[in-house]
């Protein structure tokens, strides 16, 4: 098995892929002459933990690194948020709600990204209301997550970042 870096590279590999099954492209209004600027493919990337550890750090790093979207014209522009969901209680959790519902308002994603279980459960939770018609991406969500999203159109789920 490879390292922890090769594996998330492959695993992002796989997400890309995810991404263009669920019709993740620049929407048409951005094609026009005159909007290169807004002619990027916005994803946006959640995580549970207000910490940047080992895990989210790597994988970040490999998320940005990988020529699918390092190399795409228009751009890509990604956004990380870290939500620190343990912390805060439901008035915390609320704020959240409301803070992302005002970024999806003011600079909408085309795709959003929740890594491990606390973020994909808040995303299972609050999608809907946050990113309605936005394509999700589950990245190691857990099992209850995995078996809640069973069958939804909007959905991927990678369930592990172990890639052979």
């Amino acid at each position: 098995m490879g390292s922890v870096t090769e594996s998330l590279r492959a695993a992002i590999g796989v997400m890309v892929a995810a991404w263009l099954l669920l019709g993740a492209t620049v929407p048409a209004w951005a094609a026009t002459p005159g909007s290169a600027a807004d002619a990027r493919l916005r994803i946006g990337v959640l995580f549970g933990s207000g910490d940047v550890g080992v895990w989210p750090q790597q994988f970040s790093e490999a998320f940005l690194r990988h020529p699918p979207l390092r190399d795409r014209q228009p751009a890509v522009a990604v956004s990380m948020e870290f939500l620190a969901l343990m912390q805060g209680g439901a008035e915390g959790r609320d704020n959240m709600v409301r803070l992302l519902r005002y970024q999806q308002q003011s600079d909408p994603l085309d795709v959003v990204v929740a890594v491990q279980g606390p973020a994909s459960r808040f995303l299972l939770e609050h999608g809907d209301s946050i990113y309605p018609g936005v394509p999700r991406l589950y990245v190691i969500p857990g099992r209850q997550v995995r078996a809640e999203l069973d069958g939804r159109a909007d959905s991927a789920v990678l369930p592990t970042a172990i890639v052979d």
